[in-house]
């Protein structure tokens, strides 16, 4: 099963390794600089701070196998960014099941919500996380206006 997300449910729980895959993290960021371009937007630039908040969200998601924006302790996405110094959160989007960045890109792309976010010119840093989990594949970007 695959899905798409961009706005959430709710999950759980602090047991997650956030150290990420950064082959494929890079491979997101270039084919949605490559969209964005197209688009007539200007590439994003990778923010640490927004990698370190988008790989702990797909670790814990991983981890804990449910698939939110939303902690069970009410940790937003711009809780999450604010607490990796990162003060001007735009937005996130969340995936499970793709197994490639292309195809989480096409993914994300299809879905009108995580479009518009990844097609929005007035942001400007990302920061991508994923994680494989015994679930399989976990996904986050989180993307910001400064």
């Amino acid at each position: 099963m695959v899905h798409a997300h961009s706005a959430g449910e709710e999950a759980d729980g602090p047991h997650w390794d956030a150290t990420g895959h950064p082959e494929l993290e890079r491979e997101v960021l270039r084919l949605v600089n490559l969209a964005r371009v197209a688009h007539g937007c200007r590439r994003l630039r990778l923010d640490p701070r927004l990698v370190r908040s988008a790989r702990r969200h797909a670790a814990q998601m991983a981890a804990s196998g449910r698939f939110s924006h939303t902690w069970s302790d009410g940790t937003t996405a711009w809780d999450r960014m604010a607490a990796a110094d990162y003060p001007d959160g735009a937005a996130e989007t969340i995936a499970r099941g793709y197994r490639s960045a292309e195809a989480v890109v096409a993914g994300w792309m299809a879905r009108k919500a995580d479009r518009r976010t990844l097609l929005d010119c007035r942001i400007v840093a990302a920061g991508i996380g994923v994680s494989i989990g015994p679930t399989g594949y976990w996904w986050t970007g989180d993307f910001g206006y400064s």
